[in-house]
């Protein structure tokens, strides 16, 4: 079972990884400067990485870039309409 998580650090995802961590900190860094509370820089940090995964393993048939944009706007759907 362990190598399973092992071949998630390869390939593909290892490309997610690093697309969400080069993208991480132009966000998380303007949130730390506005003095936000840590849970919702933590919060800001994940999405991120979650996106970047997203966008490197989803088989969407429109250009990169536009896969991003629509991946992005489908994650942050459910916390722009709170209940």
């Amino acid at each position: 079972m362990f190598e399973n998580y092992l071949l998630l650090l390869y390939g593909k995802n290892q490309k997610a990884l690093f697309l969400g961590a080069v993208v991480d900190p132009l966000d998380v860094v303007s949130m730390i400067l506005m003095k936000l509370e840590w849970e919702a820089d933590f919060s800001a940090f994940f999405h991120w990485l979650v996106v970047g995964f997203l966008v490197a393993t989803t088989d969407m048939k429109i250009r990169g870039i536009y896969k991003g944009v629509v991946l992005v706007v489908l994650t942050l759907l459910p916390i722009t309409f709170p209940v």
